[in-house]
C-alpha cells in the first residue's frame, strides 16, 4: 500500500521537488485515479494504519527521521 510520494523535476537548470505523506485523508478520492500511474495500487494513511497524529506531529516525525537517515543535525537542535 502506498502511503507517500516523492517527486522531482529538472527543467531549464532548475530543480523542483516535493513530498507528500498521507496522514488523515479521505482515501476514497484515490479510487478515481491511478496513483503513480499504477492501476489498482492501494493507498493508505497513517490514520488507517492506526497511527493517530495531527499534521504538525507527522511533519516533525518525518523531518526528524529524514535527519537521522541523512546523518544531519536534527532540525530541533538547529533551532536552538
Amino acid at each position: 500500500e502506498k502511503i507517500a510520494a516523492l517527486g522531482l523535476r529538472v527543467k531549464r537548470g532548475g530543480c523542483y521537488h516535493g513530498l507528500s505523506l498521507n496522514v488523515d485523508i479521505d482515501l476514497a478520492d484515490f479510487a478515481r485515479i491511478n496513483p503513480c500511474g499504477y492501476p489498482g495500487l492501494q493507498v493508505t494513511s497513517l490514520k488507517k494504519l492506526g497511527l493517530s497524529m495531527n499534521m504538525q506531529q507527522a511533519t516533525w516525525k518525518l523531518m526528524s527521521e529524514l535527519c537521522v537517515q541523512l546523518n544531519i543535525l536534527n532540525i530541533s537542535e538547529q533551532r536552538s
